[in-house]
């Protein structure tokens, strides 16, 4: 560690600036805390110029086991050498581990380590000590970006990892009139299903709405002030559901992901 200072020291936010040096590489670490938060969020900035060399984030107390997000659900690991994982790793201890970027993890001795990058040789030079061709190129050198945050213990890490990949988006725009109140959600989910896509249906017969079980739950959707129950699946199980308007009412039907009908509709709705 060369140098620290701290950026912000608010009521709502703090955050420190911490650089740590190796070799001729340099990572820079902005850790932001807000207030009331139960996750500490980190942007990083790497300037890398190491060969033959590998980086890691190292976080100590993580257990001999983790649970990963994979793709379409999560799977349980045990200190088995470096494996992938999605945007989320939850350890034994309870802490979780999320990022936009770092998809490769292993466990030793008891700690979590997220690779960051690795500075091999291409595919199509020979393998070669670090000391030798200096003219020839290595994998991820230069100036690289990302963001990780760590979430104590009972941290949703879908949602922390969510945060991460699509902050919220702000626009300004000079205020005017118009047919829609001032304030008001188009729609909304109840927790535990994982919205996949909202999109008008390919016919133009109403719309459709793909959502992720991500436990056994029930599926409440409200709807242009509509509340619709879709019912209850299996965890991590895909589902598709058209939307449409009968008697003045706000209903939906399961369909395929070809959005073609699988039975009458059922599922009830209420204005």
């Amino acid at each position: 560690m060369t140098r620290t200072k701290v950026l912000e020291k608010g009521p709502l936010r703090a955050s420190l600036w911490v650089e740590l040096a190796s070799g001729a590489s340099r990572l820079e670490l902005t850790f932001f805390l807000g207030h009331e938060a139960r996750f500490v969020r980190v942007e990083a900035r790497l300037l890398w110029a190491e060969r033959a060399a590998r980086l890691k984030l190292i976080f100590g107390g993580a257990g001999d086991s983790a649970t990963f997000e994979v793709p379409g659900g999560e799977v349980l690991r045990q200190a088995t050498g470096e494996v992938p994982g999605g945007r989320w790793v939850r350890v034994e201890s309870g802490f979780v581990f999320a990022s936009d970027g770092l998809y490769n993890f292993d466990l030793k001795a008891g700690a979590l380590r997220a690779t960051v990058l690795r500075s091999a040789p291409y595919a199509c030079n020979p393998p070669a000590p670090a000391a030798e061709a200096p003219w020839r190129p290595r994998l991820n050198l230069g100036e690289h970006r990302f963001t990780f945050a760590l979430g104590a213990r009972g941290v949703d890490p879908r949602e922390l990892a969510t945060r991460l990949e699509q902050p919220p988006a702000v626009l300004f725009a000079p205020p005017r009139e118009g047919p829609l109140g001032r304030a008001g959600s188009l729609a909304s989910l109840s927790p535990g299903p994982r919205l996949l896509a909202l999109k008008p249906a390919t016919d133009g017969k109403g719309w459709i709405i793909r959502i992720q079980n991500l436990d056994t739950s029930v599926a409440r959707l409200t709807w242009l002030g509509s509340k619709i129950a879709l019912g209850r699946g299996k965890p991590f199980e895909i589902a598709s559901w058209r939307l449409f308007r009968r008697a003045g009412k706000w209903t939906a039907g399961r369909v395929t992901t070809a959005e073609e009908e699988l039975s009458h509709p059922t599922s009830r709705s209420t204005s």
